[in-house]
């Protein structure tokens, strides 16, 4: 008798089955809504929080396997490059500019942050039929959107305050990073500067060449992402 799994439920994953899989689709350069040369870090984090939550809605709302096929895709490729934007940029600020209570911060994030890639690198690998494939989706929105919180009306707020014209310049590392760096959940990478910028840019090649595989919304991106 096999043994009882003793892995996270995050990791219980099943492999698609041949009618659950996309069929291969030409691959759209999927890009987040460029911020306004002048905007802030605050803001382009939380232009991103937005998006994410416009993707889970139409997740939900989607009735269809190939809409759920098509949400749930652009739902992990942001995800996963948000994640890595903010422990490239986000965490690196708070640890250098709001002194101890910006590192016990910064420590946080990237312990939520681990915690939800590894739940998205179980969504990713789980069967569209998979009935724990809803469940888990939730389970991600659920650590994600307190998280999203703090830094919006804590976090974010506090370092503004400590960046000035420097903000700017963060704000467009947050989007070049994340144009660049992998677009699937590698939860056993490094998530801690330099070996996460090492990790993630090394891993985007193949994230992207698979990409071109995947099926991706027709409709209700931003006119301003690259199709």
């Amino acid at each position: 008798m096999a043994p009882k799994s003793t892995l996270p439920f995050r990791y219980i994953v099943q492999r698609p089955s041949l009618s659950a899989r996309p069929s291969i689709a030409r691959y759209r350069c999927l890009h987040v809504t460029s911020v306004e040369p002048k905007a802030t870090l605050q803001t382009a984090v939380t232009q991103d929080h937005a998006e994410l939550k416009r993707y889970y809605d139409q997740y939900k709302a989607a009735t269809a396997e190939e809409g759920k096929i098509k949400w749930g895709n652009a739902f992990i490729w942001e995800m996963t490059r948000h994640a890595l934007g903010e422990e490239l940029v986000v965490y690196p600020a708070l640890d250098k500019y709001l002194g101890e209570e910006g590192q016990h911060w910064a420590a946080k994030d990237r312990k939520d942050a681990q915690h939800i890639k590894e739940s998205i690198y179980g969504f990713d690998h789980m069967s569209l039929t998979n009935p724990h494939r809803e469940v888990l989706l939730d389970i991600i929105w659920g650590d994600f959107a307190p998280h999203a919180r703090q830094e919006e009306e804590i976090q974010l707020p506090k370092l503004e305050s400590m960046l000035g014209q420097e903000s700017q310049r963060l704000a467009r590392s947050f989007e070049r990073t994340k144009r660049f760096t992998a677009t699937r959940s590698h939860p056993l990478a490094p998530n801690v500067v330099p070996f996460a910028t090492a990790a993630a840019f090394m891993a985007a090649p193949i994230d992207k060449l698979r990409d071109i595989f995947r099926s991706w919304p027709e409709e209700g991106l931003n006119q301003s992402e690259g199709r």
